[in-house]
């Protein structure tokens, strides 16, 4: 419809805007290396956790209901 391409637009068009202010700041650039690397230890330290608690509620939980069947 029309107003979902008008709201398209206005999207796409404040993610420019944005994309502009935040190329223009020398303080966010010059330390892009950092921000990406504390990204990456962030998103690997939450990965590891999921990983880890679906373990220990399989291994407590659904692992204890196969030993009683046994």
């Amino acid at each position: 419809s029309a107003a979902s391409d008008v709201y398209k637009r206005q999207i796409c068009f404040m993610l420019f805007v944005l994309g502009l202010s935040v190329g223009e700041n020398s303080l966010i650039v010059n330390n892009l290396w950092v921000y990406g690397g504390q990204a990456l230890i962030i998103s690997l330290a939450a990965i590891t956790g999921s990983a880890l608690g679906g373990w220990l509620i399989w291994h407590y939980v659904i692992g204890r209901k196969e030993e009683k069947k046994a």
